[in-house]
């Protein structure tokens, strides 16, 4: 065993394998070394361990005043004392001033005593190649523990509670912070199950790595007289992830009501768990503070504003954004009140796209969600003066819970890629979807790069759009503008119209059954170039004689394709449902209908099923509850099953 003043050296000259070295076992003494290197050397793992046999308070102490205490990767020192919690003193130290505590990259210190580690900590070396350099708490006992956090800096940092340790009646182990200064993780900050982390300083904290929220993670700082800011500043792509940070403050993940989330990561953060960035409603309020990286979010890992939080910095650009869904919790405003404006600063590939939702009244506290779809909407059906919509990308606005009363604008941006040429012209409008085609909803104001819709008083799906048919201006990257298909004597004609065209090849009319698997019933020759309005048409001479969907595959010279909206073609049935369009009570009558009930289901064009049931012969289905839109009405009867096409209207 070694004795006072060595300078210990753990590798692989004598032995090959991975071991283990126990420090001796005793109640009294103090070992005091010049260093203890334990270095692999890339070989198999060394561990070095003070056990819990070891009860002194003050035992192991390293007193070289350079790499006194040095963990290369691949090699562990676990802290197991088991001298008794309770005043000061640490089991293990360094007692030369300065960073000579190293912990390089891919080695671990494990803290498992309920003593105290501050001294030791005060000596952590934050040099080149220490970045992920573990330090992992694993305290085995008492009601809480206190980890150094104010002024520190780690590599990465583990907090967990050990599975054969009795958990607090809270079924969460509680680990705490205090004090003033900022705390810096170099690498990836893990809080495991059954661990709480709240962190109470009133100041920064950073983390360069991944942020895996396996337990509790709490951000609050005591004081609110002050923003703080939780800041992600890796150089390579981070994660956040684990348990989801709410809006209530009751034993969840949670960040304090001054806390800004701060991106300021080139590569970007990915958000792989839902968040609440709460807010207190004035100049300290916590927020979101995007200043390098995109920030990319989910339906399922969404990002949420609440009412008040600030949005940083004032002149937003297009090198850090939303990439995803964002939510925006926003205050009742009455129709007496200025009217409000909602930034939304989403984008989606490479492509920054902010959206202004503009509320001039709104009856209740609403979140909104709002989305940028770099793709075709599948609905290209035109209403009314429009000529035609953008195909590069839409913009889904949608409210949690649809408001009793509201009325605003929306203000969309566009860049190169929207190829709007002269947003001034009054053809120039934005185009809104609520399920049953494109309305034309106007323009206010524009910019030369945002136009500002007309007033609208619900929400759904809104992109940029024109009412000249000429696309000599603001030709909005639109070549498909129509596209049919409708049996007709001897089969199914299908029609498709263009209104531009742009080094395109060829189209495929394509056929499917069920809507999953498409084959190509024919090839049409493209125009090439045209500016014109382009008409086509085929048909089917040996159509299906079920539901049958047709689409187009349209394909470039350069061998890019695009595909159009699915038309469905209704199978031959002696069924009938009337009314369709319907408002409330649809009939489905049966020419040959026997006694047994019909088995009826409703989806929607996504397949979520909305509705499930029978119905008597010659019978109704009430449709009050479904919201507009299209809708595919499948029928039981004498064992065959139809599939039938409504439209849900006002």
């Amino acid at each position: 065993m070694p004795t006072t003043g060595e300078e210990l050296l753990l590798d692989h000259t004598f032995v090959s394998g991975a071991y283990t070295m126990t420090l001796p076992a005793v109640t009294t003494g103090t070992l005091s070394l010049g260093s203890l290197t334990i270095n692999p050397n890339g070989g198999a793992s060394i561990t070095a361990i003070l056990p819990n046999t070891n009860t002194v308070v003050d035992y192991l102490r390293f007193t070289k005043a350079s790499n006194a205490l040095v963990i290369y990767g691949g090699g562990t020192f676990i802290n197991n004392s088991g001298a008794a919690s309770g005043g000061s003193g640490n089991p293990v130290d360094v007692t030369p001033a300065g960073q000579n505590f190293i912990i390089y990259n891919g080695g671990t210190y494990v803290h498992r005593t309920t003593r105290g580690v501050g001294a030791l900590l005060d000596n952590i070396s934050t040099a080149a190649g220490t970045e992920t350099g573990l330090v992992h708490f694993d305290v085995p006992a008492g009601s809480s523990y206190s980890i150094p956090a104010t002024g520190r800096t780690y590599g990465s940092l583990s907090l967990t509670y050990p599975a054969t340790s009795t958990l607090p009646s809270s079924g969460f182990f509680p680990y705490l912070t205090s004090g003033n200064g900022a705390l810096v993780v170099r690498g990836n900050l893990t809080t495991g199950a059954n661990v709480s982390f709240t962190v109470a300083l009133n100041n920064d904290m950073s983390v360069a790595g991944n942020l895996v929220n396996n337990g509790r993670f709490r951000f609050e700082p005591t004081s609110l007289t002050a923003p703080r800011r939780l800041i992600f500043n890796g150089s390579s792509a981070q994660t956040i992830s684990g348990s989801a940070f709410t809006q209530s403050n009751t034993g969840t993940s949670y960040l304090g009501l001054n806390v800004i989330l701060q991106i300021n990561n080139p590569a970007g953060v990915m958000l792989g768990t839902g968040m609440v960035l709460n807010a207190l409603g004035n100049a300290n309020s916590g927020g979101l503070e995007l200043l390098n990286g995109v920030l990319t979010t989910s339906g399922s890992a969404m990002l949420k504003l609440a009412a008040g939080a600030v949005l940083l910095p004032a002149q937003l650009s297009a090198t850090s954004y939303v990439n995803g869904p964002l939510q925006r919790e926003i205050d009742a405003t009455p129709a007496t009140a200025a009217p409000a404006s909602y930034l939304f600063p989403i984008g989606q590939n490479g492509k920054y796209r902010p959206l202004t939702l503009n509320v001039a009244s709104l009856d209740d506290l609403t979140t909104f969600t709002a989305t940028q779809n770099d793709a075709t909407f599948p609905d290209r059906r035109l209403n009314g003066d429009l000529a035609r919509v953008s195909r590069v990308r839409y913009f889904s606005v949608v409210p949690t819970v649809v408001p009793a009363a509201f009325s605003g604008t929306v203000t969309l941006s566009f860049g190169a890629d929207d190829e709007v040429t002269n947003p001034a012209l009054s053809s120039f409008v934005i185009g809104k979807n609520s399920g049953s085609g494109w309305d034309n909803i106007g323009r206010s104001t524009n910019t030369s790069t945002m136009l500002t819709s007309g007033v609208f008083t619900s929400f759904s799906d809104f992109a940029l759009a024109s009412t000249d048919p000429s696309v000599a201006d603001n030709p909005l990257p639109v070549s498909l503008i129509s596209f049919t298909a409708q049996r007709q004597a001897p089969g199914v004609a299908i029609r498709w119209t263009t209104a531009s065209e742009t080094n395109s090849a060829y189209f495929d009319v394509q056929r499917s059954l069920n809507g999953r698997d498409f084959t190509t019933l024919k090839v049409v020759a493209a125009q090439g170039q045209s500016s014109r309005m382009q008409q086509y048409s085929v048909l089917d001479q040996q159509p299906a004689a079920s539901m049958a969907y047709y689409r187009l595959r349209q394909v470039d010279l350069d061998g890019k394709a695009s595909y159009s909206a699915v038309a469905i073609v209704e199978g031959l049935s002696e069924l009938q449902l009337f009314p369709n369009p319907v408002q409330n009570q649809l009939t489905i009558r049966g020419a040959n209908a026997s006694a047994e009930p019909l088995q009826v289901s409703i989806t929607d064009l996504t397949g979520r099923q909305v509705w499930a049931g029978s119905c008597a012969p010659d019978g109704t289905v009430n449709l009050q509850g479904l919201a507009r839109g299209t809708y595919l009405v499948r029928v039981i009867t004498n064992g065959r099953t139809t599939t039938h096409r409504i439209t849900r209207a006002d």
